[in-house]
């Protein structure tokens, strides 16, 4: 938590981790965050009323940010080799890698780094949209 706390371009993703509770789990244990660039955020089909209500609102905050986390390191090499990740709320999603590229359902990571507990990437869209 303290190295997504540390980056500027994850900010909302950051806000409703807190407002969820969800940096209690990240204190136990290892896994991997697929945080939404703040770009995603303005770019969402979502009016102000929605943004408010994923940041402000302990149950949808934490409800919305389990779609995003496993409670496993998942390294870049095993997003390449095409892993299934199920997610804290029992989605699962596909990781792959297109011409070089990292894809999580079609979310493209722009970035990846790997913190002591865990890995975060960060990414351009949301996965399956």
């Amino acid at each position: 938590m303290t190295v997504l706390m540390g980056m500027n371009e994850t900010d909302t993703a950051k806000s409703m981790m807190v407002t969820g509770s969800i940096d209690r789990v990240l204190s136990r244990g290892t896994h991997t965050v697929f945080a939404p660039g703040e770009t995603v955020i303005r770019e969402m089909d979502a009016d102000r009323e929605q943004i408010s209500a994923l940041t402000n609102y302990m149950h949808t905050a934490n409800q919305t940010m389990q779609g995003f986390i496993t409670d496993s390191m998942v390294m870049p090499a095993d997003m390449a080799r095409g892993k299934t990740i199920t997610m804290l709320n029992g989605k699962t999603l596909s990781a792959s890698s297109k011409d070089g590229t990292l894809m999580l359902d079609g979310a493209r990571i722009t970035r990846a780094i790997q913190a002591t507990n865990g890995m975060i990437y960060v990414i351009d869209s949301i996965p399956g949209q």
